[in-house]
C-alpha cells in the first residue's frame, strides 16, 4: 500500500504539463514587451557601433585652364 506522500508526488507529477508552443511563444512575448529597446537590439544581435565623424571622399581632378597642365 502506498503512503499518502507517494500519493501526493505522484498527484503532482501527473498534474503537471509541458507548456504548448502556444504558451510558450505567449510568455515569450510578455517577456520582451519588459524590454527598453536597446535591450531588444542588443538579445536581437544589432552591433551598436560608436559615433564617429563623417568622412568626405575627395576627388582630385584636373581643373580646366589650369596652368599646371
Amino acid at each position: 500500500m502506498r503512503s499518502s506522500t507517494e500519493n501526493s508526488h505522484k498527484n503532482r507529477r501527473q498534474r503537471r504539463r509541458d507548456p504548448t508552443p502556444q504558451q510558450i511563444r505567449d510568455r515569450c512575448r510578455r517577456i520582451r514587451e519588459e524590454w527598453s529597446e536597446s535591450t531588444l537590439r542588443q538579445r536581437a544581435g544589432v552591433i551598436e557601433r560608436a559615433w564617429s565623424v563623417p568622412r568626405a571622399r575627395v576627388i582630385r581632378s584636373k581643373v580646366v585652364g589650369s596652368s599646371k597642365e
